[in-house]
């Protein structure tokens, strides 16, 4: 996208879009959905539609641990109650392997001191 800001010059417009026009201008969405689709099968991975990638990155997110109000501005929802109502049974499913991972580590240290 730099490269078609600087061919573009004064002709090119920022609307802060993900897939944009040389110019700027916005991108039909059915064609990224349809070009995606094509990637899918190309690869030949499993089925999932466009909008799929956003939900797996929101997990991702959850499942590395990051908080609400970060997941929620880097995807655009307007509030972490809203991230937290949509994902909750996530954080859920976090909290308990975080809690594992944690009685694990407790374990291995009381071992040791033994």
């Amino acid at each position: 996208m730099a490269a078609d800001r600087l061919a573009m010059g004064a002709g090119y417009t920022d609307h802060g879009l993900v897939f944009a026009q040389p110019d700027g201008g916005a991108v039909n969405p059915e064609s990224v959905a349809k070009r995606f689709d094509r990637l899918v099968v190309k690869c030949t991975l499993p089925r999932i539609r466009f909008h799929d990638l956003r939900h797996t990155h929101v997990a991702h997110l959850i499942a590395a641990g990051e908080q609400p109000l970060l997941i929620a501005r880097r995807v655009g929802h307007a509030s972490s109650s809203f991230t937290m109502d949509r994902y909750g049974h996530l954080f859920e499913a976090a909290d308990s392997q975080a809690a594992s991972a944690v009685a694990a580590m407790v374990d291995s240290a009381v071992v040791t001191k033994l």
